[in-house]
């Protein structure tokens, strides 16, 4: 009996079922159309946030284990946020990072940092104080030191409260002060992320240019904002990849 090809790349009929080796190309896979159910793999968009980016929403990755959602497991999807790599430098995730440069260029010019800042550095300083502190240390520089490099040191802590600045505001970061506050990091940063050897909690997706945070710390669960009133259903999109 004769056999007839479905879609999914198989020969099918009452007496036969064999693989389909025909070579695949760009139109199988608009041939093909992806299950309506989510999927382990999903690229959904419009995801609310919860305050930890930049943006309130943001497309996000479902990586929530395949055999979990078709034998029903789970009630919820776990999702990845996919965001730019210049967002990840806007995100409470970075502030840990910039907190120990400034704090260990401010040591270097046996100088304290004068702000009320916890120590797991996940807390966003008040604007007003950040600006009081620059204006400190910028006061401190017009006294003379006898230190070798002292102003140095002082200048790139400067440039990291700036940049702590502009993550508290939600402005564009100038990042001369990034390089200035990271020195030779800085470069050793950038190579890391696009090779991913940076963090185990980020991925780089080198086609989109984009990151994945894996997960969030506990301690910023409660620097959750609002979410909106509106269902994130009504807006939520999909594709596969």
């Amino acid at each position: 009996m004769e056999c007839e090809s479905s879609i999914t790349g198989v020969l099918q009929s009452e007496d036969c079922a064999v693989s389909d080796l025909r070579p695949v190309n760009a139109k199988t896979y608009y041939e093909s159309l992806p299950a309506s159910k989510p999927s382990c793999g999903d690229i959904w968009t419009n995801i609310p946030s919860f305050g930890l980016l930049p943006t309130n929403f943001t497309a996000a990755i479902s990586i929530s284990p395949a055999c979990d959602i078709s034998n029903f497991k789970t009630e919820t999807l776990t999702f990845l946020p996919i965001i730019s790599v210049s967002q990840y430098f806007h995100t409470v995730g970075f502030l840990p990072i910039l907190r120990r440069e400034i704090l260990e260029r401010l040591k270097a010019a046996d100088l304290h940092l004068e702000i009320a800042w916890p120590e797991t550095g996940y807390y966003q300083p008040p604007v007003r104080e950040i600006e009081r502190e620059i204006a400190r240390l910028n006061q401190l520089l017009s006294v003379p030191k006898k230190a070798r490099g002292w102003d140095v040191h002082v200048k790139r802590a400067m440039a990291g409260l700036s940049v702590v600045g502009c993550v508290s505001t939600n402005t564009d970061i100038n990042y001369d002060d990034l390089s200035s506050l990271l020195g030779q990091k800085w470069e050793d940063t950038k190579r890391q992320l696009i090779t991913n050897s940076y963090r185990n909690d980020i991925h780089f997706f080198l086609v989109t240019s984009r990151i994945l945070i894996h997960r969030a710390s506990r301690n910023i669960l409660s620097h959750f904002s609002d979410i909106q009133s509106q269902s994130p259903l009504n807006f939520c999109s999909r594709r596969r990849i």
